[in-house]
């Protein structure tokens, strides 16, 4: 059991190294479905439409950051983008592996 538990932290801490390096599609990761049950909007361009930021800047967060940041935080049960980003990464890992 504690092995299988073991297995699972490393597998999820990988998922979270990968998801801050890894190129991504914003629709890919944030699925409808994700925004409705993390944020206050349906779906990913409801979200950039009501904080005003586009996706090219979500895509260029590091050029962002504060903008973004303050967008997810009002917006969001999360604190900043890179905590969206990396949960939004680890479901999608979750949902491409039949977890």
């Amino acid at each position: 059991m504690s092995s299988d538990f073991d297995n699972m932290n490393s597998m999820m801490s990988n998922m979270k190294k990968n998801s801050q390096k890894s190129n991504f599609k914003i629709g890919e990761l944030f699925t409808d479905s994700f925004m409705r049950e993390n944020t206050v909007c349906k779906n990913i361009d409801e979200f950039c439409n009501k904080q005003n930021i586009s996706i090219q800047e979500m895509q260029n967060y590091e050029q962002n950051t504060n903008k973004i940041d303050n967008a997810v935080s009002k917006c969001s049960s999360f604190d900043n983008f890179q905590d969206m980003l990396t949960q939004a990464f680890i479901e999608k890992s979750m949902r491409d592996a039949g977890i």
